[in-house]
């Protein structure tokens, strides 16, 4: 995603494939990329969502 101030922002897209268009609107939010040995959140990252 290229945003206006000349930033370009790569992360997944928590998005079902089958919902998924070319140049629908979406938002940024934080989610869980990983758990730990135990299921609880070892890592978060960016990703995409659809705007609803």
């Amino acid at each position: 995603m290229d945003l206006p101030e000349n930033v370009r922002i790569f992360a997944q897209i928590a998005i079902p494939h089958e919902k998924l268009r070319t140049g629908m609107d979406v938002e940024v939010i934080e989610g869980v990329v990983r758990l730990d040995k135990d299921g609880n959140p070892a890592m978060l990252s960016y990703m995409f969502k659809a705007v609803e």
